[in-house]
């Protein structure tokens, strides 16, 4: 079964849904914070990663934004998203199906950002929050 963006979004939706957050798997307009949401993000796929297309490696990026910059009990949510162990661990919880239900052969959590302020798209302040990269291979095409 070739890969696909809808199931790899949803795998990793299912992933993250234990998360003390508003989780989407698509972009969200104006997420109330906490929220997570992702993106095919860098070199979104690489082809060729082996003999006759056998492997491809995509990227998803990962973002998370907790409240508006300056907020203490906000910062302290974020660093347990950052955590790389954890209930509240983004890396954990992605992890925790590394074939998102079948969508990928396999996928590790490459990065995390830190902290990054975010605007908001409502023009209401900025947004604390952080970006995951994620390394997904999937059978080539």
């Amino acid at each position: 079964m070739a890969a696909d963006w809808a199931s790899i979004r949803q795998g990793m939706a299912d992933n993250l849904a234990l998360l003390p957050a508003q989780v989407s798997p698509y972009v969200l307009s104006n997420p109330t914070p906490p929220a997570i949401q992702m993106m095919p993000g860098g070199d979104a796929v690489e082809y060729h990663q082996a003999m006759r297309n056998g492997l491809e490696l995509w990227t998803m990026t990962v973002q998370a934004i907790v409240a508006n910059v300056g907020d203490i009990a906000g910062q302290k949510r974020l660093d347990e998203f950052l955590a790389s162990t954890g209930s509240s661990s983004v890396k954990a919880a992605i992890e925790s199906d590394k074939t998102l239900g079948g969508a990928v052969m396999d996928l590790i959590v490459r990065s995390c950002s830190g902290y990054r302020e975010y605007a908001r798209a409502d023009g209401g302040g900025s947004v604390l929050g952080a970006e995951w990269t994620v390394d997904l291979y999937v059978n080539g095409g």
